[in-house]
Formats: structure tokens, sequence, C-alpha cells
């Protein structure tokens, strides 16, 4: 929780031109009978620098953390500090991004999942297509986010994200630690 004076420190890097961000964090912890808990935790972080003499600020200093009220982050963020809560980015590619980069939840690839049709040559059509995404490395991503769990340890059941990705894209994803689940002979390289 806040500490008397954290709200405003912040509030004076910011007035500094400092960098303040507000993001989440995933807690993690185990009960008696072993079971893994979690929970997402709000955190507003600034860095106050030292002072650098006639050039200005120096590239040392302490970095804080802090969590907030609710009205805090509404303060914090009308005065400019930067929004990296996973939930508040809109392109759903940098949101899968930042939810691995921020632990907040997982995301995995697979290939592109068969559509069907009553229709022989529609089906032929997309079966087709679907081949030659593959071939493309073209697949599917899905975000699950821990945010959207009901209790402390149970892990999300549907994506809230589902997204149909270029090669480059699931390198990208892959990089940044989403798993593959689809076959081994397809995944991008």
């Amino acid at each position: 929780m806040a500490k008397t004076g954290d709200l405003e420190n912040a509030l004076q890097v910011l007035k500094e031109n400092g960098d303040v961000t507000i993001g989440d964090r995933v807690l993690t912890g185990s009960d008696s009978s072993g079971a893994v808990a979690f929970a997402l935790e709000r955190m507003v972080r600034y860095h106050r620098w030292a002072s650098g003499g006639p050039d200005g600020p120096q590239m040392q200093g302490t970095t804080y953390e802090f969590s907030p009220k609710e009205e805090d982050i509404s303060t914090l963020l009308q005065q400019g500090a930067k929004d990296e809560r996973t939930r508040s980015i809109k392109d759903p590619l940098d949101r899968m991004l930042a939810t691995l980069r921020q632990h907040t939840g997982y995301v995995t690839l697979d290939v592109e999942r068969p559509q069907t049709s009553a229709d022989s040559p529609t089906a032929s059509k997309l079966a087709a297509r679907r081949a030659s995404n593959i071939e493309r490395g073209e697949c599917s991503a899905f975000l699950y986010d821990y945010s959207y769990v009901n209790t402390s340890t149970e892990l999300p059941k549907r994506p809230s994200i589902s997204l149909s990705i270029s090669r480059d894209q699931a390198l990208r994803l892959l990089q940044a630690g989403a798993d593959w689940i689809g076959s081994p002979g397809l995944r991008p390289v």
C-alpha cells in the first residue's frame, strides 16, 4: 500500500519532467495445500534522479514503486503519467506483448483452426487458404489475462483476445515468451 508521501513524490517527479508509469504486476504465493495463488496488483513506478551539476540530471538515482489507490491513478494520469496497464492498451498485439513483458497473463500460439462449410467448393477453398496461411507461417494468438479470473487460484479458461497474426508477429511473440502449442513442425521460424 502507498506510504505517506508516495503520491506527492510521484507528482513532484512529473513536475520535474521525470518518468512515472502505472502498470500491473502479478503477486504469487501458495497456500498450505501447495496450490499456487496469484493476484494482479496495480503498481506506480517513478525514478528520482540524483543531482547532476550544470549539465542536468545524470543517469543515476533511485527507482521507487508503490501500490496506488484508484483515486491516485486518476490524479497521476491527469498529470501526465504513462499508462502501461495491460487492459488500457488498445492494439491487440501490443497488449499481448505488454502482458508477456509484465507477466500479467500468458499468450499461446497455434495454427489457424480449420473452418468448415456444407458447400463442397467453399470447404475446399477454406482448406486451401488455411494450408497457404500455415505455409506462410501465419497462425492464431490467444491472450489469457490473469485480471479476468474470479479467484486467486484459478487460471483463465478462455482467451480474452484471439488474433490472426503474421509470421513476423508470431516470431515477436515467441521471442517475448509466448508458448507454441501447435505441432512442432509447424512452428514459425
